[in-house]
């Protein structure tokens, strides 16, 4: 049987998975559907509504109750391969704009990858400064936060405002925390007899891992979908 973790994380994934098909939705919308939106964008809500069906199944089978939401139902486009060459998306972009368009995809998921990696550490540094909270423990925190972690937000940020071409809603999100002043005064704040402000730190440490996972999720399957396009186009 499941046990309340685990139905929590299900939960969770789901929620993530959603705040991403909204997202992508919303930028073929612009391009006048998903029929005509980018292969990334079309591949990207077809694996999103997969995903989310995955993670209902499981949670009904569970005998949890789950909300059918109208958008994330699989369509019947969602079964249409949407990398032919003679599909209208290849007459509207060159390759040179894919290619330019999957360098800046794989710029922002190397430079979010290294947040990613060394936040998770710093997290883990987190929980055992909670069952140890000295001014020791704190200082190191403090350290690794400053030479580790906010190097590489300052690094997403200058990336990010050389970007041309790509826009993504939760990497806005992801720069709005990184330009927010407030992890770092809690951090500078930490002392040993308030243990309100350690608390505080995780809560703004958990938000910053769930919006890094989600723009990961959302650069890997941009990357991948343009990969595979470009594959298919014969020279």
């Amino acid at each position: 049987m499941p046990t309340t973790d685990d139905i929590a994380q299900q939960r969770g994934l789901l929620a993530t998975h959603r705040r991403t098909l909204a997202h992508l939705l919303q930028q073929a919308a612009a391009h006048g559907g998903v029929r005509f939106a980018p292969p990334a964008t079309a591949n990207g809500i077809a694996e999103q509504r997969a995903e989310i069906a995955r993670i209902k199944a499981a949670l009904r089978g569970w005998g949890e109750t789950v909300e059918d939401l109208p958008d994330e139902l699989i369509k019947p486009i969602d079964m249409v391969p949407l990398f032919d060459s003679s599909d209208v998306y290849l007459r509207k972009r060159s390759i040179e704009t894919e290619l330019d368009e999957l360098y800046e995809w794989k710029l922002i998921h190397t430079s979010v990858q290294g947040l990613l990696l060394n936040t998770l550490d710093l997290q883990e540094s987190i929980r055992l400064v909670g069952r140890q909270f000295t001014e020791e423990s704190v200082f190191q925190l403090e350290n690794n936060w400053f030479s580790r972690c906010s190097p590489k937000g300052e690094r997403i940020l200058t990336v990010v405002s050389r970007l041309r071409l790509i826009r993504c809603g939760p990497l806005d999100e992801l720069c709005s925390i990184i330009k927010d002043n407030t992890i770092n005064l809690c951090i500078r704040n930490l002392n040993v007899e308030d243990i309100s402000l350690y608390q505080r730190l995780h809560q703004q440490i958990s938000t910053l891992l769930e919006v890094l996972r989600e723009v990961m999720v959302i650069t890997d399957g941009y990357i991948s979908s343009i990969t595979d396009k470009l594959r298919k186009v014969k020279p």
